[in-house]
């Protein structure tokens, strides 16, 4: 097997562990898993920050959505189908609670539409 450490929990990290035992887990078992887990989660968020930065360097992509946003603001409402959009004023925006930011400025929103 591997090679034996030690660490001191707090409270919270303690807590946790019960959390995982009580799945069954043996400690030892549980902080492995644990741990691998939280290494996976990081690389998989510096893999996303990555590709959010490329994006945002993609002058061609930005385009594109800028166009696809400058259609969809010319869409009449009836046309708005999607669940997360509404017509306000007859023409379609966002409803991420931004009431101030419509279908051709998506780079003012700070969430994501679906």
């Amino acid at each position: 097997m591997g090679r034996a450490i030690s660490v001191r929990l707090d409270d919270d990290a303690l807590r946790a562990l019960r959390q995982l035992e009580a799945t069954g887990l043996s400690r030892s078992a549980a902080i492995r898993q644990a741990l691998l887990d939280a290494a996976e989660r990081r690389t998989r968020q510096a893999a996303v920050a990555a590709e959010v930065r490329a994006l945002e360097e993609d002058e061609a992509d930005r385009r594109e959505m800028l166009e696809v946003a400058a259609l969809m603001e010319s869409l009449p409402c009836a046309a708005v189908t999607s669940s997360s959009s509404r017509c306000r004023g007859g023409r379609a925006t966002s409803s991420g609670g931004d009431e101030s930011a419509s279908w051709s400025d998506p780079m003012r929103s700070s969430h994501v539409r679906s």
